[in-house]
């Protein structure tokens, strides 16, 4: 009788063929689920994407926001790593 190892735990070939078996499906899904996320994704985009053709108004405050929250954001990481990188120097 043959055996396989698989992640260090030793299989007949029918616990390979399921454990085989299983593997398939969950990539499968995996690929299912990308799939349908891409999917939305790409619809919310193209609504976007003509909400702000149609009010270009709305695009400026949406990108004035953003840039402020970058900044916002960027020194809020700034200081929160700061003290970080102070006590593994002096450690």
């Amino acid at each position: 009788m043959r055996y396989w190892i698989v992640d260090g735990k030793q299989m007949t070939d029918a616990e390979y063929e399921e454990h085989q078996r299983q593997e398939l499906e969950a990539k499968e899904r995996v690929q299912r689920e990308t799939a349908a996320l891409m999917e939305k994704l790409g619809q919310t985009y193209e609504a976007l994407t003509s909400l702000l053709q149609q009010n270009p108004e709305v695009g400026r405050q949406v990108t004035d926001r953003t840039a402020t929250t970058k900044r916002f954001t960027g020194s809020c990481g700034e200081a929160w790593s700061g003290p970080t990188k102070r006590r593994a120097a002096a450690g």
